[in-house]
This record gives C-alpha cells, sequence and structure tokens, in this order.
C-alpha cells in the first residue's frame, strides 16, 4: 500500500521549492534605436502570477542611473504598453523626417512673421483685442494699477 503525498507538510515543502526555482522567463532583445539604447522585454511564463509583459531599455553606456536621458516617442509608447509591436526602423526614420521637415517650417515662419508684430508693454494701458475674450471687462475697474 502506497502512501499519498497530500500531508500539509509536503505541500508546503513543495511550496518552498517552487519559490526558490527559477520561473525559467528569459528577457528578450527586442531592438535597439539609433541613440544606442537597447530594449527588452519579459514574457511571463504560464506558472507566474503575471499576465503582462515587463518591458524596459538599457541606456547606451549600461548605466542604469541615466533613466532620465532621451528616447525616442515610438519606442516609449512601447515601453508603457500603449502599443503591442516594437516600431520598425522604417516608422522611426519617417517620423524623424516628418520632424525635421516641422523644424524647418516652424523656423520659416518665425523668420517671416519676426518683425511684423508690435509688442505692447503693460505700463501702455492698452487691451489688445482678439476676438475671444479671456476675462470680463468693466468699465468701473482699472485695468492697470493706478489708470482708470
Amino acid at each position: 500500500m502506497s502512501r499519498s503525498r497530500g500531508g500539509l507538510l509536503s505541500k508546503l515543502f513543495d511550496n518552498f521549492v517552487k519559490s526558490i526555482k527559477p520561473l525559467g522567463s528569459k528577457e528578450k532583445i527586442v531592438g535597439t534605436d539609433y541613440l544606442g539604447n537597447t530594449y527588452y522585454e519579459v514574457i511571463p511564463t504560464k506558472n507566474s502570477h503575471r499576465t503582462r509583459a515587463s518591458r524596459y531599455y538599457l541606456p547606451k553606456n549600461k548605466d542604469e542611473t541615466k533613466f532620465d536621458e532621451p528616447i525616442p516617442a515610438e519606442w516609449e509608447a512601447w515601453l508603457r504598453l500603449r502599443r503591442r509591436e516594437p516600431p520598425t526602423a522604417e516608422e522611426i526614420a519617417r517620423n524623424l523626417e516628418l520632424m525635421r521637415t516641422k523644424k524647418i517650417n516652424a523656423a520659416e515662419l518665425d523668420r517671416k512673421f519676426a518683425g511684423g508684430g508690435e509688442k505692447l508693454s503693460i505700463g501702455q494701458g492698452e487691451q489688445v483685442v482678439t476676438g475671444i475674450k479671456d476675462f470680463p471687462s468693466y468699465e468701473e475697474y482699472e485695468k492697470f494699477p493706478g489708470q482708470k
């Protein structure tokens, strides 16, 4: 007659051994960006209590204290689980080109409208009316201190 291993101590021992064993989830390198950062994903195993993948990145020089370094917006969206698939090199190149053209167009607009507008100082006592009023203007109140 064989004994069953259904005792409380055996279950405690089995759970203790399972808690010490590595779960077998390994990190997978997903990609790198043009700044040299490396992006990783850890997919949980079926025995894990986690349901979502864990994602992180290491900076170019492998210094974890440099967590405030800039990263591309596409990779940040992937890290925060806002997108399922990591960005491709073509997508990042296309977005970089779009960003460069927007900067060039903004610089042209700044040059075009740099000298055309007159700026009123606060002390002149005049208001610029734009059509949309932020605050109501009443005659009985001063617009600027000491002026009616």
